[in-house]
């Protein structure tokens, strides 16, 4: 702190500490009233140590006011994330991007067990995206689809109806194609790309069989081996957290 005539004289001894403390909107007020207590001591030689001492006192009050009336201050929440799994309205896409030309035939020139081990890399790989999601980031769980995803396909698909104004049934890889489009923002695959068929076959015959075998044990639709019926399977698709979904896939009625 600099004096208060002409701000050209040094502070007094033992007054630094509490200008570290007056650090903020509120200097301007402490240095005043600092001030004020040395302006009554000027016409003495030296000033008064008690003096000194009581307007660091002063000071310190001030300071522990100030941090009180903050302590008593809603604090403002952190605005919300945007959910990354959920489609939002946008700018529609074409959807000859996602729609199978008739004229190029799926990739098929490899064991269908090789596909699905390079299917289950691909489901996991950000590299597919434009901001740094995979597959996995929404379909970790069997939580995450809808409950169309027990349905074969092709079937129908919402959220390429509303994007793309594809109000038909549609195929995996078809759907494959959307999610890489528009929740993943990358790039479609060539339809007869070797990446395609393996995603596409890891989706039907993995995830879509897992998911649709934990659907019926949850609902007691399968038989245990001792003829008794499970109506609380372990796995519940329906009953784990949800971060991306907008709703329960599971409250959604036929």
């Amino acid at each position: 702190m600099e004096s208060c005539e002409g701000r050209k004289k040094p502070a007094p001894a033992g007054a630094g500490f509490f200008v570290l403390w007056s650090r903020g909107s509120y200097t301007g007020r402490v240095e005043n009233r600092f001030c004020s207590f040395l302006a009554r001591e000027k016409e003495m030689e030296t000033r008064n140590p008690l003096t000194l001492m009581a307007a660091g006192l002063s000071l310190l009050f001030m300071v522990s006011a100030h941090a009180a009336e903050m302590a008593h201050q809603p604090m403002k929440s952190a605005p919300k994330a945007a959910n990354p799994c959920a489609v939002q309205e946008g700018i529609p896409i074409d959807p000859r991007q996602i729609t199978r030309p008739a004229d190029i035939p799926p990739f098929s020139g490899v064991e269908r067990s090789v596909l699905l081990e390079e299917g289950r890399m691909l489901f996991e790989d950000s590299s597919l995206s434009g901001n740094g999601m995979s597959c996995n980031s929404c379909h970790k769980t069997d939580a995450l689809f809808k409950p169309s995803f027990a349905t074969p396909y092709p079937h129908p698909f919402e959220m390429a109806r509303r994007r793309a104004g594809v109000d038909r049934a549609m195929f995996a890889d078809e759907v494959v194609q959307f999610c890489l489009l528009v929740p993943m923002k990358g790039q479609p695959l060539p339809w007869d790309s070797r990446e395609l068929a393996a995603l596409t076959a890891y989706v039907v015959d993995v995830r879509q069989r897992e998911f649709i075998a934990a659907v019926r044990d949850f609902s007691g639709g399968m038989d245990r081996p001792n003829g008794e019926k499970r109506p609380c399977g372990t796995v519940n698709p329906c009953g784990m957290m949800n971060p991306c979904g907008m709703k329960n896939p599971c409250g959604v009625k036929h």
